[in-house]
């Protein structure tokens, strides 16, 4: 009888779920959702130059002054989302998002006369440790030691970061009013920021060189970053009104990846008789990537298949990108990791269409 009933009961079980299943099948219905977002990438901590207007030697007390930054201005990029709904009440998606934007700046200063600069620009990806030679292993300073008067800094920095989603939402709230999803999911992320700086100057004299020797100097900051991980969040709706509805949610990721950073830099006096001073790290640590993001929005319906968006949305990715740096000390050459949480905020318009 113990068999039977278990038969019977595993018979009921499977009926009821391909009852559910048949169901669902005949209210499937397929949508595809175009987003294009207007976003300003931030707290990327990519000064290259400070301006001090007193300082004309390097070897002095710690350089004060304005900070010069890449800024970058609002950029269009776009996300992309196919899937399928059943019903009202549950379905899957599969969505990428691609960001690829660049922005460059520049700064210079006049003379008083010849080889007197109205102020110095002070290389902030180069440190003063860097000017002169040093023993890798005592740490010692050689006597090569250069003097370098900056007076044109020009520095460019692209960043391309991307997002690949699969995920099944089912609705946990059904009200008149409002309605309360949740979703979750698996998510590909890399975020990819290359910044780069170019000075020129001269020598300020009592150093390995003569006075006046045209000096090169040039820094790259390399990060790569990738993870793969779950995915979760919580979407709501709130019934404005008629076809209106104020629309929000939150998604949070944490990827299994790592991220690579390396350091390039040469410092080059215009002689023949000088070899250049050349730096290359490059390091590669294994991290968990935390993504956040918010929305916040209304949405329209435009007859029975046809809906429209319109909100803002704050995205922060936590440590993902790192910055070598070399320590302002004469007598070491050992690098320095800074990791940097980049933040994207901005407008979103978005259409999707249900067939």
């Amino acid at each position: 009888m113990s068999l039977a009933r278990r038969s019977l009961a595993a018979f009921l079980a499977c009926s009821l779920s391909s009852l559910v299943a048949a169901s669902e099948r005949e209210y499937t219905s397929s949508f595809v959702e175009v987003e294009l977002k207007t976003l300003r990438p931030s707290n990327l901590d990519n000064d290259y130059v400070l301006f001090d207007l007193d300082n004309i030697a390097v070897f002095r007390e710690t350089p004060q002054g304005d900070l010069s930054n890449v800024d970058f201005d609002n950029e269009l990029s776009a996300k992309i989302t196919v899937g399928q709904r059943f019903g009202h009440r549950s379905g899957w998606a599969v969505s990428y998002w691609d960001y690829d934007e660049s922005a460059d700046a520049d700064r210079s200063v006049g003379f008083i006369a010849p080889l007197f600069p109205d102020g110095v620009l002070v290389p902030t990806l180069i440190s003063p440790g860097q000017y002169c030679l040093l023993d890798p292993i005592s740490g010692i300073v050689f006597s090569d030691c250069l003097n370098p008067v900056f007076t044109d800094a020009v520095a460019f920095h692209k960043i391309e970061a991307d997002t690949l989603d699969l995920y099944y939402w089912r609705t946990a709230i059904e009200q008149e009013r409002f309605q309360l999803r949740w979703m979750a999911g698996v998510r590909f992320a890399s975020i990819d920021s290359r910044l780069e700086a170019l000075y020129a100057g001269f020598d300020g004299g009592f150093a390995a060189v003569p006075q006046g020797t045209p000096i090169d100097g040039r820094a790259s900051l390399k990060s790569d970053a990738e993870g793969l991980g779950p995915m979760a969040g919580i979407h709501g709706a709130v019934r404005l009104g008629g076809r209106w509805r104020l629309v929000g949610g939150t998604t949070i990721a944490m990827l299994v990846g790592s991220v690579d950073a390396r350091y390039q830099a040469d410092i080059d006096p215009d002689l023949d008789t000088f070899v250049p001073f050349d730096y290359d790290v490059a390091r590669e640590e294994d991290r968990i990537l935390t993504i956040i993001e918010l929305s916040l929005g209304v949405e329209v319906e435009i007859g029975k298949r046809w809906r429209a968006t319109l909100g803002y949305e704050l995205a922060r990715w936590e440590d993902s990108v790192d910055r070598l740096s070399f320590p302002d000390s004469l007598v070491t050459s050992f690098a320095e990791t800074e990791s940097i949480s980049v933040g994207w905020d901005g407008l979103k318009a978005g259409a999707s269409f249900e067939w």
